[in-house]
């Protein structure tokens, strides 16, 4: 008998505490694809944080930007996006805002 068939006839379906067991083989799977996933998942934080870093050296005081409009706080006929300007930045990567409508109270994160 092969480790794999003592691990299928040993496997209790309705037990959890077969699942960290060495002798099954789809735990050599899972622990490839959680480190693949980890992987892409550190790429794109690391994309992601390159693009707002560039973003947050190329805004200055005065630029247009646009605020997305989240769609639970619009309706359909709502624009999906709120013209800005910034009026402050400050180190921690934080803006203000004004728009059409006046000043936004709250600082926004880049």
């Amino acid at each position: 008998m092969t480790v794999n068939e003592e691990a299928t006839q040993s496997f209790d379906e309705t037990s959890t505490s077969n699942l960290s067991q060495v002798n099954f083989a789809h735990l050599t799977i899972r622990k490839r694809a959680q480190e693949t996933y980890l992987l892409n998942t550190n790429k794109r934080i690391k994309t992601r944080n390159q693009y707002v870093e560039e973003l947050w050296s190329t805004c200055s005081v005065g630029d247009y930007i646009g605020i997305k409009i989240e769609k639970v706080d619009r309706t359909n006929t709502d624009p999906k996006i709120l013209p800005s300007i910034v009026l402050e930045k400050r180190d921690d990567k934080i803006i203000k805002v004004a728009c059409l409508f006046g000043v936004i109270n709250q600082w926004l994160p880049m």
